[in-house]
C-alpha cells in the first residue's frame, strides 16, 4: 500500500490547487508539497488567510481527501495551520508541528519516521 505523507500545507499561489504528485510503481511513500493559501494583511508577523485563501484550502482538502493521507505536517504560522486545516478535518489527522526553519537539504526530525 502506498503510504502518502503531506510534509507541509503550503499552496503554490501561481498554481491553484492542483497538488504536484510523484508517481511510484514500488509501493514507496508518496509527498505532497504544497505552498499556504493567499494571506492577508491583518497581521505582518503571522497574517491569516483571506477569504480566497481559505477557498482555495477546501478545495485543496477536495483534491486530496480521497488519497490516502497518513499525516499532515505544517509549521506554526496561522497561515499554513489554515491551509492545513480543512483536509486535516476530512481526514480526521490532526496537523502535527513542522520546524519553522530548518537549513537547506535538511529534514526537520518532526519529519523523519
Amino acid at each position: 500500500m502506498i503510504r502518502l505523507i503531506v510534509l507541509s500545507m503550503l499552496i503554490l499561489a501561481g498554481m491553484g490547487c492542483q497538488p504536484v504528485q510523484t508517481e511510484t510503481k514500488d509501493q514507496g511513500t508518496q509527498y505532497f508539497l504544497v505552498r499556504h493559501a493567499e494571506k492577508g494583511q491583518d497581521d505582518p508577523k503571522d497574517p491569516s488567510l483571506t477569504e480566497t485563501g481559505q477557498a482555495r484550502a477546501r478545495l485543496l482538502a477536495d483534491e486530496l481527501s480521497q488519497a490516502g493521507i497518513r499525516a499532515i505536517y505544517s509549521t506554526d504560522y496561522k497561515r499554513t495551520r489554515q491551509t492545513a486545516q480543512p483536509l486535516a478535518g476530512r481526514t480526521a489527522r490532526p496537523p502535527r508541528s513542522a520546524a519553522r526553519r530548518t537549513p537547506a537539504g535538511k529534514v526537520p526530525s518532526e519529519c523523519r519516521r
